[in-house]
């Protein structure tokens, strides 16, 4: 298992130890450079150093935190939003059947090769805090001088 593997598992379980002991609303935005799936089913998104994965040696891994059913009380805004919003859910699905539900990087990006779309970048919220609209604004941040989209949320 690489270190660098390894420090990204207990980055992961160190903030859902905070999430879990926080209380009141809770809003977390973060770049975790994973899911590597993100799939419209959330019981087949799989992150990069997910649990059962060999590489973990029968460790945890990553998914207690960002896979498609964490072990803490956030809701990844965008999912809950689709939630809410059937038809766009279904143009998700439908556009990309295996994911990403959203761009929000490339991954492998090169001169000649566009890369891979990922949605690494997500907004968490508490369960009662509603979610009137979410957008991944990539092509602007890209324009801006990023490599990750903007992401931005509206409470409802």
């Amino acid at each position: 298992m690489s270190p660098r593997g390894l420090t990204k598992v207990h980055h992961a379980h160190a903030l859902l130890a905070w999430i879990n002991a926080t209380q009141g609303h809770v809003i977390v935005g973060a770049d975790a450079n994973t899911p590597e799936v993100d799939h419209p089913d959330p019981d087949l998104t799989r992150t990069h150093w997910h649990t059962g994965s060999a590489r973990l040696n029968g460790l945890v891994g990553d998914d207690v935190t960002f896979g498609g059913r964490p072990q803490h009380r956030l809701h990844d805004a965008y999912r809950r939003w689709l939630h809410d919003h059937p038809d766009e859910a279904e143009r998700v699905s439908r556009d990309h059947p295996v994911g990403p539900l959203a761009i929000s990087h490339h991954t492998g990006r090169r001169k000649v090769h566009a890369g891979t779309p990922r949605r690494f970048d997500a907004l968490w919220v508490s369960p009662e805090l509603g979610v009137k609209s979410v957008e991944y604004k990539y092509a602007a941040a890209v324009a801006a001088g990023t490599d990750h989209a903007l992401v931005v949320a509206d409470p409802a």
